[in-house]
């Protein structure tokens, strides 16, 4: 990050707003302030000049058709490398060794089952339905699945145990692409 200023004057008043520079050196003018400090926002019809976030995982330029996730090209990913790699380095910030991979792998298919019950709601969504709603409710429903009862009136969350050195950031994850195929296929009308 840098340490220079934009300097904005603002009823006459000089506002100073930071400058911070991407990993591919594009600098921008941090605004987030501007409201508070101002009263005033700022117009960009076509969001065509603004920055949505900062981010150390993706960079995104769609003029140049540009794509990136850690540095590497999408394209070269997809040629190159296997889902569960690509997984791996977005949740890691770097491309796994052969015995990372065999880990990671070992570790995802530990939590990549979901419960059968699970597997019956997918019968009941509509069949034309979206897979992207099918999905986003089946993640919800999760919580469901991971609930013990106490014995009191209100459920307490029970995370399944993860096994050593398996990292609390991708343990509940991997069951994500199993949901997902099964709303993919549940929205595609099949004979019975």
């Amino acid at each position: 990050m840098s340490e220079k200023n934009a300097r904005l004057i603002v009823d006459g008043i000089t506002h100073e707003l930071p400058i911070i520079e991407s990993t591919t050196g594009e600098r921008a003018i941090d605004i987030r302030s501007l409201l508070r400090d101002t009263g005033y926002i700022t117009l960009d019809s076509g969001f065509m000049n603004t920055g949505s976030c900062e981010s150390r995982i993706t960079y995104l330029d769609g003029e140049q058709g540009v794509l990136r996730y850690r540095g590497y090209d999408i394209v070269e990913l997809a040629e190159n490398c296997l889902f569960v790699e690509i997984a791996y380095l977005l949740l890691t910030g770097g491309l796994p060794t052969y015995a990372e991979l065999d880990k990671f792998k070992y570790d995802m298919g530990k939590y990549a089952l979901i419960h059968e019950d699970m597997i019956h709601f997918f019968d009941h969504f509509p069949p034309h339905a979206s897979p992207m709603s099918i999905l986003s409710t089946m993640v919800a429903v999760c919580m469901i699945s991971t609930r013990k009862w106490t014995g009191k009136k209100t459920p307490t969350a029970v995370l399944p145990r993860r096994p050593p050195g398996c990292s609390r950031r991708y343990g509940p994850s991997p069951r994500s692409p199993t949901r997902r195929i099964w709303a993919i296929r549940s929205s595609i009308p099949a004979p019975t």
